[in-house]
């Protein structure tokens, strides 16, 4: 580790099975450790924290935007009840003004793409009410007396409840982006764990804290932009199984972004993926309708990437990631037992990408791993290319409590990790002939 103060650092004790764990994370982090000692803890609790500190302004508009939806509901079926209709019942099929702008707005209120709310976007919809005829508003106090209160209510009344509430969610929602309270951490982190606090949690960035369990606020980033988590190759493509896989394939979807004067570094890196190890190239079909991702292989064959061995999507997803600059000098990369469905000698490539993933563009790596062939070759490999003073290795050690485990930090000496290794060639000598 070099003398200065880590680029980041992690203080955590009595969340699950981890006693106590104190981590640095300055370039290449990888923890071991048997079975339910916490590595997966770990992994996930890190990239929730940081998912939340990057898009705190996104996650608080996400929720007003679900919010506002219930607003949305009621003001669709007032539009549906009250647009001009022919003499076969249907619609005209012809919109005012008013109408086609209400119905942006309806639709970007139900967009699973939505966006950081804006005063601008606030403006715009009061604007739209403003149009809205007022003799509307009596239909919808009739239909939904919970949300227009009295019927009898004069229809201005009716109106203004409809104003207070869209600008009482938006001011709501500017009030946390501007103050950022921790508790939107807390509250998810509660949601994905169904754990209590951790006795002590502590973040720091060089020396300034971004969270801890005294914090009112949950401090920005001058690290990390956007972190990306793998926990398994199989959730290319696959969606809706659970919010890990959902934001990997958002990432996995991202138009090119790749900045300029990166490419060659972009481009190096992907091309030794696919000219060295897969021997083929990945694409993605982004098109409104769907989302298809092919591999095309060194002699010309195309198959669909969901059908190819595990060992190429877990390349290809890395292919991917540089090709559309979603990993970069700001990029938290945790990745959940890399060597996972991958042939012992692509565990030593996979590796390799790692190291020169840091090396040339600076990720920032978490990796949680128990093989052997991963540690060595995160070892030596980054020994070799002069960047071993940025890797650090930790060990998971039982304690006296039951199912608790201390992360002890071993720097870059891995002999105690192979030593707790050496206990599956005791359990052969035992058990065999």
């Amino acid at each position: 580790m070099n003398d200065e103060e880590p680029t980041m650092r992690v203080k955590i004790e009595g969340f699950r099975a981890i006693g106590s764990a104190d981590l640095i994370i300055d370039g290449i982090t990888l923890v071991a450790g048997e079975n339910g000692c916490g590595k997966s803890t770990l992994s996930k609790l890190l990239y929730f924290l940081y998912k939340t500190v990057s898009n705190y302004d996104l996650l608080v508009s996400q929720a007003a935007w679900w919010e506002l939806k219930n607003i949305c509901y009621h003001l669709e079926r007032l539009f549906d009840f009250t647009l001009p209709r022919g003499l076969s019942g249907k619609r005209d099929g012809i919109e005012d003004d008013t109408t086609r702008e209400f119905n942006e707005i309806l639709r970007s209120f139900k967009s699973k793409d939505q966006k950081v709310l804006s005063e601008e976007e606030l403006n715009k919809i009061m604007l739209l009410l403003e149009k809205l005829e007022i003799s509307r508003l009596k239909r919808i106090g009739r239909e939904f007396p919970e949300i227009g209160g009295n019927i009898d209510e004069e229809p201005d009344k009716l109106f203004q409840k409809f104003r207070e509430q869209i600008v009482s969610t938006f001011k709501e929602a500017f009030g946390k982006m501007q103050s950022r309270p921790a508790s939107l951490f807390w509250n998810g982190l509660k949601k994905i764990f169904n754990e209590n606090k951790p006795t002590n949690f502590e973040v720091y960035e060089h020396k300034d804290q971004i969270i801890s369990l005294n914090s009112i606020e949950l401090s920005s980033s001058l690290s990390v932009d956007n972190t990306v988590y793998i926990d398994t190759p199989m959730a290319i493509g696959i969606e809706r199984e659970n919010e890990y896989w959902d934001d990997l394939n958002e990432l996995l979807k991202t138009k090119d972004k790749t900045p300029l004067f990166q490419e060659n570094k972009y481009s190096n890196l992907s091309d030794l993926i696919s000219k060295e190890i897969i021997q083929g190239e990945v694409s993605l079909k982004n098109d409104v309708l769907s989302h298809k991702f092919s591999f095309q292989r060194a002699d010309g064959k195309t198959f669909d990437l969901l059908e190819c061995a595990t060992g190429i999507k877990s390349f290809s997803i890395l292919q991917i990631l540089l090709n559309n600059g979603s990993l970069t000098n700001r990029t938290l990369l945790i990745i959940d037992e890399p060597e996972s469905n991958l042939h012992p000698q692509w565990i030593i490539e996979y590796a390799r990408v790692l190291v020169l993933l840091h090396k040339h563009i600076g990720v920032k790596i978490f990796l949680a791993s128990h093989n052997p062939d991963m540690v060595s070759a995160i070892k030596y490999i980054s020994e070799k290319q002069g960047i071993q003073n940025n890797v650090n290795f930790y060990l998971a050690e039982k304690t006296n409590k039951e199912y608790s485990y201390n992360y002890k930090h071993l720097k870059q000496d891995i002999e105690p990790i192979f030593a707790s290794f050496n206990i599956a060639i005791d359990r052969i000598n035992e058990y065999g002939v």
